[in-house]
């Protein structure tokens, strides 16, 4: 199972805002990709402060920095913001039958 596109964490964030459950994503792909905020900072060309506040949802992140923090964890824009608008219940696209 790929974990950048499994929505089963956000099956848990309903009241959760768009850009809390996009920082969760991150911080997901992040630590599956072993990466520290440092690492991803210095990859992606972002600031580990503000990578740390995208991956709390206290900031709404660009498309731009949205693609550079996609490259950086080499997954795609798409598979970082599957399920994040979603109103209603996201089921995990893989057959992992834990979601």
């Amino acid at each position: 199972m790929d974990p950048t596109q499994c929505t089963h964490a956000l099956n848990h964030q309903q009241n959760k805002s768009p850009a809390e459950k996009l920082g969760l994503k991150i911080r997901i792909a992040r630590i599956m990709a072993s990466y520290t905020q440092e690492k991803l900072a210095v990859r992606s060309g972002l600031s580990m402060a503000y990578i740390g506040m995208i991956e709390r949802g206290e900031k709404n992140i660009t498309i731009l920095n949205c693609h550079k923090l996609a490259k950086a964890l080499d997954i795609t824009i798409g598979d970082l913001l599957d399920g994040v608008f979603d109103s209603e219940k996201t089921y995990c696209k893989h057959e992992c039958r834990n979601c």
